[in-house]
């Protein structure tokens, strides 16, 4: 029986979790910021983000064994 996880798949999910976490911590800056009396944040940061997730996401699962 093959792994239904490969090595690819699990670098892709490691990766995919610290621009996650990446985003999470400029968007808690951003809103302390914002709550201290700076500018509102924009949606530049899920604009920018959003098509490199999804890219990630399609690579993931284009990477999938196909069932034979």
């Amino acid at each position: 029986m093959t792994d239904l996880i490969s090595d690819q798949d699990v670098a892709a999910i490691i990766m995919l979790g610290s621009l996650l976490e990446g985003v999470m911590v400029h968007v808690v800056q951003e809103r302390d910021a914002f709550l201290l009396g700076g500018t509102s944040p924009g949606q530049d940061t899920l604009n920018m983000c959003r098509p490199v997730v999804n890219a990630v996401l399609n690579d993931l699962a284009d990477s999938r064994p196909k069932a034979a």
